[in-house]
């Protein structure tokens, strides 16, 4: 999840929080809109026994919380490393589940689906 999230921080500060950290997070205290709507998200996702292994909130200090049609000049700022971060989270992921899956030769792992090996045929 990359969202707006209170850290208490200077606006524009990045944090990546992921598995049982992220859950720590969300079940501290609800700080924004965005926060109580995980938490209801991923408590759902508990008493379903869905809750993914890897789960993340990468989150950008906002300025403010208020309703808008842009990102405020230092969350606009933070996007790049938000986007950065995440894709260095979903790399180590990727890693972590080639590492736990025989992949042969000339196969990958489908992009939608992480279970799923495919075969790169000529």
């Amino acid at each position: 999840m990359l969202d707006a999230a209170e850290f208490k921080a200077p606006p524009g500060t990045v944090k990546v929080l992921a598995g049982v950290e992220m859950d720590r997070f969300l079940g501290a205290a609800r700080r924004s809109p965005h926060e109580v709507g995980l938490l209801d998200l991923f408590d759902i996702a508990r008493l379903t026994e869905s809750l993914p292994v890897n789960r993340a909130l990468v989150g950008i200090q906002p300025k403010s919380i208020e309703w808008g049609m842009s990102p405020t000049p230092p969350v606009e700022a933070a996007l790049a490393l938000a986007v950065d971060e995440t894709m260095k989270l979903i790399r180590v992921w990727q890693t972590q589940r080639r590492q736990s899956i025989q992949i042969p030769p000339g196969a990958y792992v489908d992009p939608d689906n992480a279970d799923r090996v495919l075969e790169i045929t000529p």
